[in-house]
């Protein structure tokens, strides 16, 4: 067996490694994602969060949802996987989002971004 080409593998152990990978794989994509939604929400050089939100409309209150699902999903999976959770943050100190009935959402606070 090789270090570089392992050839003595079972095709268990080739399927277990894959398992491997794929869930390592599902794990890296929810945090990129996340960390990316963030980003363009909160760090957006184009446009102000408040603006964003706006244009997100009636989709707003679910986005903000599944972007807490996410952040709930990874917490757990690291906690299964027995690593650190990514630091993906919520909404920034200072705002406060407000979401409406139909789904929409309103900005407040730190005007400065």
């Amino acid at each position: 067996m090789g270090l570089l080409n392992p050839t003595n593998t079972t095709p268990a152990q080739q399927a277990a490694q894959q398992i491997r990978q794929a869930a390592q794989q599902s794990y890296q994509q929810l945090a990129q994602a996340g960390q990316r939604g963030w980003n363009l929400l909160w760090k957006n050089p184009l446009a102000k969060p408040a603006d964003i939100i706006a244009a997100l409309g009636t989709d707003a209150k679910a986005i903000f949802a599944l972007a807490n699902l996410n952040i709930t999903t990874l917490s757990a999976a690291a906690g299964i996987g027995g690593v650190a959770a990514p630091a993906i943050p919520g909404v920034p100190a200072g705002y406060t989002v407000t979401f409406n009935p139909e789904g929409s959402a309103t900005l407040a606070g730190n005007a400065t971004h």
